[in-house]
């Protein structure tokens, strides 16, 4: 079987392309064939979003290599991610249309919420153009149920929209975990504001007070809404700054370093595009207890009162009470953890999602198989 895949890799790291990249680097098995276009416009957080030149010649660019590469490797599946933010979507949708008229099978992988604004909106083009695109994939998936709920797949695909959550690689030098004193609370993500850091810093301030020993660490990359700079003028003006601390980003060691050193992880993200989240996945394997907000896709990955507690996106006064009964209940804290390391190896592996994958292709080529031999 041969895959061609059109998605962009970090930099910049976010959450869509850090799946993409897993899914090129994924453990496929013998027969399996990948080849990747990177169809990247932007190298930073900063140039998300922005209109500049360049990018029209990286589009150029990698609309060529997306035409070559289909007419030369020949691929039994064309898979292309798509945001649907206005100015994504009219780059991915234009590479969706280009194989369709090749007529290559496409598997649509839908990162983000916001298909519904765009299919009814008021731009009658851009209707038009949304409802062209989406005629076109063999398959539509998400990496969570309710995200195709919220975007009202279940009525307009039926038996093209999957469900296939992100996988990721095992690390087994995150444990042991290398505890030290006190309890620490960790964030990671983009320091955008709908990512709640300025809730669970909100919470923060009130919680250390309260509980010596109790501290939080917050890792994020900068990003148009706050520079580096700004952040740590932030933090070094808060009223704990020795205990609540903003570390910068993380990356390879240093992140493997922070879950290994965390007791509790909190995402509070009420960021509209969530469905999925995949640094829960990333604290599960690494053993950790969960604080979430209960928001988008995330209630399917998180098991409520097992391996951790929801909140009400945006809610300073969930955070502080989660956040508190984890603190004071150890037990709680190390059952929650294991039962979330266990459900990390049974659901959310790189083999649990390459064989996602595999049995969409399959059966969704078996079923057209069928239908040219039906009489």
């Amino acid at each position: 079987m041969k895959i061609l895949f059109y998605g962009s890799v970090p930099p910049p790291l976010h959450g869509a392309s850090y799946a993409n990249s897993l899914f090129v680097s994924a453990p496929w098995p013998e027969g399996v064939e990948i080849r990747h276009v990177d169809c990247f416009l932007s190298r930073s957080l900063e140039e998300m979003n922005r209109f500049s030149l360049p990018k029209i010649f990286r589009l150029l660019r990698g609309m060529g290599r997306l035409l070559w590469d289909s007419l030369t490797f020949s691929p039994d599946w064309v898979v292309v991610p798509v945001a649907f933010n206005r100015g994504s979507f009219l780059k991915d949708g234009m590479a969706v249309l280009l194989m369709g008229a090749l007529r290559r099978r496409v598997a649509l992988w839908c990162h983000g919420q916001g298909y519904k604004p765009l299919r009814s909106g008021k731009g009658v083009l851009m209707r038009l153009f949304c409802r062209t695109v989406m005629a076109v994939p063999s398959a539509v998936v998400t990496p969570s149920r309710q995200a195709g709920l919220d975007n009202a797949f279940q009525s307009e695909f039926q038996n093209r929209w999957r469900t296939i959550p992100y996988g990721i690689p095992d690390l087994p030098r995150l444990c042991p975990p290398q505890k030290g004193e006190g309890v620490k609370v960790l964030f990671l993500s983009n320091m955008l504001q709908t990512k709640g850091w300025m809730t669970l810093w909100k919470a923060a301030c009130n919680l250390c007070p309260r509980h010596d020993g109790l501290s939080f660490d917050f890792y994020g990359q900068e990003t148009a809404e706050i520079s580096s700079e700004e952040l740590e003028r932030f933090f070094a003006q808060g009223p704990s700054p020795e205990r609540i601390r903003y570390r910068g980003p993380a990356y390879g060691e240093t992140k493997e370093r922070a879950f290994a050193q965390a007791d509790i992880f909190c995402f509070p993200t009420y960021y509209p595009y969530e469905t999925f989240g995949i640094v829960l996945v990333e604290a599960m394997r690494a053993g950790l207890p969960l604080v979430a907000s209960r928001y988008s896709g995330i209630p399917e990955i998180l098991a409520e009162g097992e391996g951790g507690f929801l909140v009400p996106p945006d809610s300073v006064e969930g955070l502080e009470g989660e956040i508190e009964r984890l603190l004071l209940d150890p037990s709680l804290r190390e059952s929650m953890g294991s039962f979330n390391r266990r459900r990390f190896e049974s659901h959310y592996t790189m083999k649990a999602a390459v064989n996602g994958w595999l049995r969409l292709f399959e059966e969704l080529q078996g079923q057209e198989e069928g239908e040219r031999v039906a009489p």
